[in-house]
């Protein structure tokens, strides 16, 4: 009897990796910087309206010394900052809160007026609100414990709540000059170290600040909250 041909084998559909924290999160989850740059102001729309999101065209003043380096196609991130933040224990100012509003494409650039469209939207924007460089941020893939002790506060949140709970965005005084990495774990105690309250993870890292998601939380905590990496 003749040999029946052998099928070709069919490559495995290789499995969908979901991250562990998304790139909305990161991108929307604002963090405190130093020193703000501002490429230019949204000062309104044809329309007369105040607020604006998703597909909404804006025109925008553009600031000294930045019409050069706009171009048509150039994606922008929409911000406002709130500040400065105080560090609860130190008293001492660590920079100010900037807050991502959503994200914009220049489709006209002449002299220092332009307009774009908004093509993202984390929170409505308004008049006054400022834009800076659009950088994509890469979904953090691992959640992880950190193998070194950090201890730290909870320095600010996001809309300035005074009690946070699930899912709310925290900032924290420790950074990647620590070695605090994104995706690290880190825990909310009481006076005492080892009475846990709340878990969080890192969604995103300056050089001494970090950004944190609230994924845990026994009971409300707030500003001035201290945490730790490791609880013995």
């Amino acid at each position: 009897m003749p040999t029946r041909p052998k099928r070709a084998a069919v490559p495995a559909t290789p499995p969908v990796v979901r991250p562990a924290i998304s790139s909305h999160t990161i991108e929307s989850g604002g963090y405190i910087i130093k020193n703000i740059e501002s490429y230019g102001v949204i000062k309104g729309s044809r329309e007369d309206r105040t607020i604006f999101a998703d597909g909404d065209s804006v025109n925008i003043s553009l600031e000294n010394g930045y019409a050069d380096k706009v171009s048509m196609g150039d994606k922008y991130t929409i911000f406002r900052t709130s500040g400065p933040v105080i560090h609860p224990a130190t008293k001492k100012k660590t920079g100010f809160l900037l807050i991502p509003i959503g994200v914009i494409k220049i489709n006209r650039v002449q002299g220092k007026d332009a307009s774009g469209e908004i093509i993202k939207s984390y929170n409505y924007a308004s008049i006054g609100d400022r834009i800076q460089p659009y950088i994509p941020a890469d979904p953090v893939l691992e959640i992880r414990k950190s193998e070194k002790e950090i201890q730290g506060y909870i320095i600010d949140a996001y809309e300035g709540l005074t009690l946070n709970a699930q899912f709310n965005i925290v900032y924290l005084d420790k950074g990647a000059s620590d070695g605090i990495t994104p995706g690290t774990i880190i825990y909310v105690t009481t006076e005492k170290k080892d009475d846990v309250i709340g878990e969080l993870q890192v969604v995103s890292v300056q050089d001494t600040t970090s950004t944190a998601l609230v994924t845990r939380s026994v009971e409300p905590f707030g500003t001035g909250s201290k945490v730790t990496t490791i609880i013995k």
